[in-house]
């Protein structure tokens, strides 16, 4: 019968029967999983039901309906309202019988609990670890030197160390009885004021990375960390032998003797600086000893003499002596091409053969390159050693051709310290052999280091000039260049060290006071996003390390065109303070761009006239130079917020001798046009 609840003895729907108040009837699902829990929960045997059966809601439990409206979108209230129809939910199962046998009415099963699961109950015991330990970090915080000396009054710490308050300082020692020396300071860890912290062991003090595992910002932030570092250094103390101690108190000792006693002569200050290394060695492991150069030096020498006897003294153990395949290794690695070598130039002049007479042309580039310090012993003489010292740097001299791809390395010198005397004797030598091979040296170009700008002075008699006559040809100029693309780094770095200059106008614009914080606005205004305008710019440019502020490509992305876009974007969309430093950027970009031209046709490919090469003495390029320099050269004179005294005299000096010298190429070598990025050092 349509309409009558299917369940036995159940009346609902029968003709004469009156139904209670809210009885519902429910189809069945169509889905055959749901249709199969339906089918076995209903107490009939071989029985299916048809599209018309129903089962009345008397069957459910109240749980078993959704008596609201439900709405993903919190934002629509009114419809969240009472249902005026029972609707029965997707998982329901009739499992109430009450006219039949207890047995069939069945109990629905707890819902499962969102905690039963097993990254629920992982993230719950996180959280309630971190509480727990959020709330010992904030017992043990400090903020002061006396919350910390209060706190550790009553903290467990290793055992023997003691606490002593000296000259402001909160110190703990660890202190042992020697017999010659008495009582003797193993470790102490001194705490200052301001939390930051010292640690000597052995009577050396220890850089603060030894414990960068306990402690990251260099000052103590909570008692935990304190006591963990000084159960650290007590077991960095423990490894060390006794011995060790007493071999360190003779060693200081024959040092401070040498320091104090002036009436001693070379020949014995040598033999105790032997002594002294020879102790120091005695409680190291052969692996991982660091010997002088001077011991490398003499035992390359003893073994090349008499490998039988050196043999026999490292058999004897009576020196601490580097190993015959340690000897080894240093002379098969270590080059001895260095200086003018005869080799060198017949390369040279065969390669030089094959050029066009334009391509000849070439530019003089000196730099210096640091290298590790090593000895090597040939044929009865030492190499990378001189005056008692090992050499560290090699003075290169490279040639690069201004009108094409040729390039040569002279020479390599290694050198103790670079001065313009060593510049002043090589100098000459390394002209004639250039020209000896058939090339013609227009200028030089080296970095703005102290020895070169004193060099460069000294070529011209006491006051920097331009240019000076060629010393193998008087008729000719040689133009002194300081490297542009060294200049571009050092605006970069005085920008970014001052933070903000005070800057003239420049081409009758005015720039005001340009301030690389507003470089800092923009990254921080566009982190995060999809798209950005200034999409050069990252962290390290604008927080580079050290040795990353010699990196051009850092320089190159702060002054670049789309930082530039990007300011002046926001200067006229509610940042107007970003003018200022829109049009300095724009100033030195437009530099860079001029002086690092090196193809002919990258001024029209980026549609950039600042890129074209120089074709006429008097292109525009070259009076910008012109201007550039008497710009930065009257900036200098008025303000202290300005370019460093030897940046700005690195940049006049480039920026006007470029001009002489793209001048000079056009009219009196009759070339067609001059690329003057191709004067650039920065190739070594």
């Amino acid at each position: 019968m349509v309409n009558k609840c299917c369940i036995p003895k159940c009346r609902t729907g029968l003709r004469g029967n009156v139904s209670p108040e809210g009885i519902s009837r429910h189809q069945f699902p169509t889905d055959e999983a749901m249709l199969g829990r339906w089918l076995r929960a209903i107490p009939r045997k071989d029985w299916t039901p048809s599209k018309n059966t129903v089962i009345c809601s008397l069957h459910f439990r109240d749980s078993d309906f959704a008596s609201r409206r439900a709405d993903s979108n919190t934002s629509r209230g009114l419809q969240r309202q009472d249902l005026a129809r029972k609707i029965i939910k997707a998982d329901a199962v009739p499992t109430v019988f009450s006219l039949l046998p207890t047995y069939l009415t069945k109990e629905k099963p707890p819902e499962r609990s969102q905690m039963t699961g097993s990254s629920a109950r992982l993230e719950a015991d996180n959280i309630r670890l971190q509480r727990a330990n959020d709330q010992v970090l904030e017992v043990g915080h400090i903020t002061t030197l006396e919350e910390l000396q209060f706190k550790m009054e009553g903290a467990t710490l290793p055992e023997g160390i003691h606490k002593i308050y000296y000259q402001e300082k909160l110190v703990y020692a660890y202190f042992s009885l020697d017999k010659q020396i008495g009582l003797r300071t193993v470790f102490s860890l001194a705490v200052s004021q301001d939390l930051s912290f010292g640690i000597h062991l052995d009577g050396k003090r220890l850089p603060s990375s030894a414990v960068s595992h306990l402690v990251t910002t260099g000052k103590i932030s909570d008692t935990g960390t304190l006591a963990n570092m000084l159960a650290f250094v007590k077991a960095q103390s423990e490894k060390v032998p006794e011995q060790r101690f007493q071999i360190d108190a003779l060693v200081d000792s024959l040092t401070a003797a040498i320091e104090e006693d002036s009436t001693l002569d070379e020949r014995t200050t040598g033999k105790l600086l032997f002594l002294i290394e020879q102790l120091r060695l005695a409680t190291i492991s052969p692996y991982t000893r660091r010997y002088s150069p001077s011991l490398l030096a003499f035992a390359l020498m003893w073994e090349n003499s008499s490998p039988s006897l050196y043999k026999q003294m490292l058999k004897e153990n009576v020196l601490s002596l580097p190993s015959i395949r340690h000897l080894h290794n240093l002379s098969t690695t270590f080059s001895m091409d260095t200086g003018q070598t005869d080799s060198t130039h017949s390369y040279m002049a065969a390669r030089v053969n094959l050029l066009p007479e334009r391509e000849r042309h070439v530019v003089l580039l000196i730099d210096e390159i640091y290298t590790a310090q090593r000895v090597e012993y040939q044929s009865g003489k030492l190499y990378g050693y001189e005056s008692q010292q090992t050499t560290k740097t090699l003075l290169c001299f490279m040639v690069s051709s201004v009108a094409g791809h040729y390039r040569d390395v002279v020479c390599l010198t290694p050198v103790v310290n670079l001065n313009s005397g060593v510049l002043h004797k090589m100098f000459p030598q390394v002209l004639r052999i250039v020209h000896s091979a058939g090339l013609t040296v227009v200028a030089t170009s080296m970095d703005n280091f102290s020895a070169n700008r004193k060099f460069y002075t000294e070529l011209c008699g006491g006051e920097l000039k331009t240019s000076i006559p060629n010393p193998l040809d008087a008729r000719q100029p040689l133009f002194l260049l300081f490297d542009a693309v060294h200049n571009f780094k050092n605006i970069y770095n005085n920008f970014l060290g001052k933070g903000a200059f005070n800057c003239p106008p420049f081409l009758g614009a005015k720039i005001g006071k340009p301030s690389f914080k507003h470089i800092e606005r923009i990254y921080a205004m566009e982190l995060g996003k999809p798209l950005k305008m200034a999409h050069k710019l990252k962290d390290k440019v604008l927080h580079p390390l050290s040795i990353e502020k010699t990196n051009v490509k850092l320089a190159d992305a702060a002054f670049h065109e789309s930082t530039i876009n990007a300011l002046e974007f926001y200067s006229k969309n509610g940042h107007p303070e970003f003018s200022d430093t829109t049009e300095f950027l724009m100033i030195v970009r437009k530099l860079w761009n001029i002086t690092n031209v090196k193809t002919p046709n990258v001024g029209q490919k980026k549609r950039d006239d600042s890129r074209q090469p120089i074709r006429e003495p008097t292109d525009e390029n070259l009076l910008y130079l012109l201007e550039f320099a008497a710009w930065v050269k009257e900036w200098r004179g008025q303000t202290k917020l300005s370019l460093t005294k030897e940046t700005t005299t690195a940049v006049h000096q480039t920026c006007t001798a470029l001009v002489e010298l793209a001048r000079h190429m056009l009219t009196d070598r009759q070339f067609q046009y001059v690329l003057l990025g191709q004067f650039q050092s920065d190739a070594i």
